[in-house]
């Protein structure tokens, strides 16, 4: 009899056909790669731009703008027709500030605007367009076809910039800027995003720009004449050409320092000097403009004040005023160190009571991101007097009450819309961890 065991049968194994296989998953990973290129939109000049802004150059040249004194109230300092030939040799590099002399320096000549002006001046303002959207389109989707066209921005220029300037307060002066490719020449098509800044030890603004759609740009500078002094004008070029609009636009950010130039702001010396109206408190009807163009103005300062313990910046007394016009109530509950903002018109500061009796019995609805959160919980804190509240969540609808009068309560639904994650509400910070120039 034989003996029981495992019978030997040959064994089968089903396996797919090699070539099939590998033709199936070419096939896949083509139509991936497809995917990829219609999502993000790379093509040749998205990816040498990539490339360009990590390798962060700084190789800008400038101009000084001459100074024309054919205006009354509006003052334009202008360039070379936009389409001229500007020779790069010429040209005089701009990337270390350049100092400025006082009147009172001899040693050095100052160019100055002696305008013939009036005593109706206005403040800087910005009109919106109606048709901003159907020209931004227009404008993104202009064909190329031209080297003037097609080239990266690197450069800017304004005519002879290597001399001092000197500016009148209170007078709207206009620096015409001119785009330039990397070979010095002028680029007919705008698109270009500058950040401007405009600063001394009591101002800080954000001077706009203008673009004409072929190049040129223009920038507005206007200082009231109760801040005289020596400022800094830097312009930044933050996105070529639209870039910023592309899907993860930081690929595509450039962040590069083109213009750095002191200027010497001074008052009138007759006594039928020009005058800015003066600022009101900003009423509801304010509130429905579109466009804000304002400053911050310093109004004290405390040069020994530091974080105390609670987190908090105290450092003027606490009864300190505010400068009428620039703002109105207690100018040491912004914490600022003096700083306070104003725009077309200039803000109430309210107390802790004047902030209870105006939002009693109120419903406030916020929709916003981690900005929104942390504005949320800074009123709380600091206005209202709930200090133990020491973080507010994304989305909540809750009743505050007042804890010297129970009798008055304020409801605050907050709906967040910012980033899903959690842990990247930091990234508002990246800014004041970065230099301009990208380092």
């Amino acid at each position: 009899m034989p003996e029981k065991g495992l019978n030997s049968a040959p064994l089968f194994i089903s396996r797919p056909n090699n070539w099939w296989f590998s033709w199936r998953f070419s096939i896949w990973a083509v139509s991936v790669f497809l995917g990829m290129l219609f999502v993000w939109r790379i093509d040749t000049s998205a990816i040498s731009n990539g490339v360009e802004a990590w390798r962060n150059r700084g190789d800008y040249l400038g101009l000084r703008p001459p100074l024309l004194t054919n205006s009354t109230q509006f003052h334009q300092h202008s360039l070379r027709p936009p389409n001229s030939t500007l020779p790069s040799q010429h040209f005089v590099s701009s990337n270390s500030t350049i100092l400025l002399s006082t009147p009172n320096d001899n040693s050095s000549v100052v160019e100055q605007v002696v305008p013939t002006h009036n005593n109706n001046l206005s403040w800087i303002s910005v009109d919106s367009d109606p048709n901003f959207t159907s020209n931004l389109l227009s404008q993104w989707l202009a064909p190329g076809g031209e080297p003037c066209r097609d080239s990266k921005t690197s450069e800017i220029a304004i005519q002879n910039l290597d001399s001092i300037l000197q500016f009148y307060t209170g007078e709207v002066h206009e620096l015409m800027i001119q785009a330039l490719d990397g070979d010095g020449k002028p680029k007919c098509i705008g698109g270009d995003y500058f950040e401007t800044d405009l600063s001394s030890q009591s101002w800080k603004s954000r001077p706009p720009i203008k673009d004409f759609s072929n190049g040129s740009y223009s920038i507005k500078l206007q200082v009231h004449p109760r801040f005289p002094g020596l400022y800094n004008l830097t312009i930044v070029l933050l996105f070529r050409r639209f870039e910023g609009l592309k899907l993860s636009p930081e690929r595509f950010a450039v962040q590069k320092q083109l213009l750095n130039l002191s200027i010497n702001f001074i008052n009138f010396n007759s006594s039928s000097s020009p005058t800015i109206p003066q600022l009101h408190q900003c009423r509801r009807t304010d509130f429905a403009r579109q466009i804000w163009s304002g400053r911050w103005t310093r109004h004290a300062r405390n040069d020994n004040c530091r974080i105390d313990r609670d987190g908090r910046f105290r450092c003027l007394d606490g009864h300190h005023k505010c400068e009428k016009t620039w703002c109105y109530g207690s100018l040491a509950a912004i914490e600022s160190n003096g700083w306070v903002y104003s725009a077309h018109c200039s803000f109430m500061v309210f107390s802790q009571l004047q902030a209870w009796n105006c939002l009693r019995n109120r419903w406030i609805f916020f929709w916003g991101d981690s900005n929104h959160v942390d504005s949320i919980r800074n009123m709380l804190n600091f206005v209202l007097g709930l200090p133990h509240i020491k973080s507010v969540p994304r989305r909540f609808d809750t009743n505050f009450t007042n804890p010297f009068n129970p009798s008055q309560s304020v409801r605050i639904t907050s709906i967040f819309n910012g980033h899903y994650n959690d842990s990247l509400t930091t990234k508002a910070y990246t800014p004041y961890k970065t230099s301009p120039t990208g380092t």
